[in-house]
């Protein structure tokens, strides 16, 4: 967690952007009980360990993509 808050419909454009810019996400009605907002705290582990965020989240769903990626790339070899 970066300790900042991004959205749902965030998330959904930086996927799109990287993996196929003409899918464009499907907005639903939101799911009854589901939190409206998650946002972690990471002051705690700051304070004992000295952890911070290394890559920003937009990074790391590039880095996740592209992992994938090569992942199924060997896979179909």
């Amino acid at each position: 967690g970066t300790g900042i808050g991004t959205s749902v419909n965030r998330i959904g454009e930086i996927l799109s952007d990287k993996i196929n810019p003409a899918i464009k996400p499907e907005h639903v009605p939101p799911v009854p009980g589901e939190p409206g907002d998650s946002i972690a705290d990471i002051s705690r582990a700051f304070e004992l360990i000295g952890w911070k965020p290394a890559h920003s989240l937009e990074d790391g769903i590039i880095d996740a993509i592209e992992w994938n990626r090569q992942r199924f790339l060997h896979e179909t070899e």
